[in-house]
């Protein structure tokens, strides 16, 4: 927790930790109390082996967190899981939440949608995720990552501090399970949701057919699937 001022929490997405928001939380401290989260099973929060890891759960210890650190109703930044999971708090923690911004958020319709485009994604997802050897091929993941031998992505998206169960099931239980656009609809709190050009094109197909409330605004800009990092001044002009 740095900085002085209103509260913001930071909510990573998956695979990451809250190392993710190394080029934005600078630019907040000098005006917001800035509290940087490692979701559940990721970074170095605990990483229990009998518990589902579900958006509820994970949203749960997010309110937990707020509760210990704030006053009043937090401002919640959220990149993709975690925009999911932001989007569950402010739904069963209305109180708790004064305003939401959500980096691009995962928009699938259901379960069958969203492991179909993962997989797609690349044969490392595929083999990586959803195939019976993941187990295996993560720690190989995990020793040649760090060291820039294998590139999953820009500096600071990936982390290798997770284990199979919190991987599985955060991907099987937040992620896929997740109608993300009936949740997103039924946010109470004002929110903004940045969506990247150059994400995945689903998003946009999806969110075409969405009939969200007008608390909720959609700013598009040119950028994948992580703004945060590429763009982390968007992300902080829209809060200031």
């Amino acid at each position: 927790m740095n900085g002085n001022g209103p509260v913001v929490v930071l909510l990573h997405g998956y695979l990451s930790d809250s190392v993710y928001w190394h080029k934005v939380c600078p630019k907040l401290t000098k005006r917001y109390t800035v509290v940087s989260v490692d979701l559940l099973g990721f970074g170095k929060s605990p990483k229990p082996k009998r518990v589902p890891y579900s958006i509820q759960m994970h949203a749960k210890l997010v309110a937990d967190i707020i509760a210990d650190v704030s006053d009043g109703p937090a401002i919640i930044i959220g990149h993709s899981m975690g925009a999911l999971i932001a989007c569950q708090v402010s739904h069963d923690h209305p109180s708790m939440v004064a305003r939401l911004i959500l980096s691009n958020m995962p928009l699938y319709k259901n379960a069958q949608q969203a492991r179909s485009v993962i997989q797609n994604t690349n044969v490392l997802y595929r083999l990586a995720l959803y195939s019976p050897v993941a187990r295996l091929i993560w720690p190989i993941i995990k020793i040649v990552a760090p060291r820039g031998k294998l590139r999953l992505g820009p500096t600071g998206a990936f982390s290798p501090h997770h284990t199979h169960h919190s991987r599985k099931s955060s991907l099987t239980h937040t992620i896929e399970a997740t109608n993300a656009l009936t949740l997103l609809g039924s946010v109470p709190s004002r929110t903004l949701l940045i969506c990247g050009t150059y994400d995945r094109s689903v998003y946009k197909q999806n969110l075409t057919l969405a009939q969200l409330p007008k608390h909720i605004s959609i700013k598009w800009v040119a950028t994948g699937h992580h703004t945060p990092i590429h763009a982390p001044e968007i992300i902080v002009q829209e809060l200031l």
